[in-house]
């Protein structure tokens, strides 16, 4: 059997599926950057919002499974590429070594469980890896709670209990922060809500 042959043989069908499907939407979601939108993204807005690290959710079974495949870390649309592409090389590879190793290739109904076995570990490798790597949405939001105890630099204004001043602060992850500030003592009322005060 040649290397084609191989790719398309009737025991390889859930792997070359799953290899058209993965090519698929790989070109899908490369052409939809191309036009400005990612399908990703779209995806995901779709998808309900899983927060896999509520309390609900670590206590079920189902929380628990899409926690340890880091669902919600990395966009779906990635983890199903992922997943995809792992179980295809994960089913081509153990149909090579069986060829090469005892002349004959699994039933494609005992290949598609032993690749999907490979697979869900391999995923969650893969993807726990793309989740340090891929940026993420975030938000910077400082509340005045975590600017306690920070020294804050008076950038503008004279600081007097009459008149506010700006100062800059860096919050834990050193991202800088302007923010009105008053000397102790003062009313509070009559100030901005994000207050320094030393």
């Amino acid at each position: 059997m040649n290397g084609v042959g191989f790719f398309f043989a009737d025991q390889n069908n859930p792997f070359l599926v799953a290899m058209v499907v993965t090519l698929a939407i790989a070109g899908i979601e490369t052409l939809s950057l191309v036009m400005g939108f990612g399908l990703s993204d779209l995806i995901d807005d779709f998808l309900p919002d899983v927060d896999i690290d509520s309390p609900e959710a670590e206590g079920s079974m189902f929380g628990e499974a899409l926690g340890w495949l880091n669902v919600g870390r990395v966009p779906f649309l990635i983890l199903l590429l992922a997943f995809l592409a792992v179980f295809t090389a994960g089913g081509y590879g153990l149909q090579l070594i069986m060829r090469g190793t005892f002349g004959f290739m699994l039933p494609a109904i005992i290949a598609a469980p032993a690749a999907l076995a490979l697979a869900l570990p391999a995923t969650r490798l893969t993807s726990r890896g793309l989740a340090r790597i891929m940026p993420r949405e975030e938000t910077y939001a400082t509340g005045n709670d975590d600017l306690i105890g920070r020294i804050a630099v008076v950038s503008l204004g004279p600081v007097t209990r009459r008149t506010a001043g700006k100062a800059k602060v860096s919050d834990e992850t050193a991202t800088r922060t302007s923010c009105a500030c008053v000397p102790p003592g003062a009313a509070s009322g009559s100030y901005p809500t994000n207050l320094c005060c030393w």
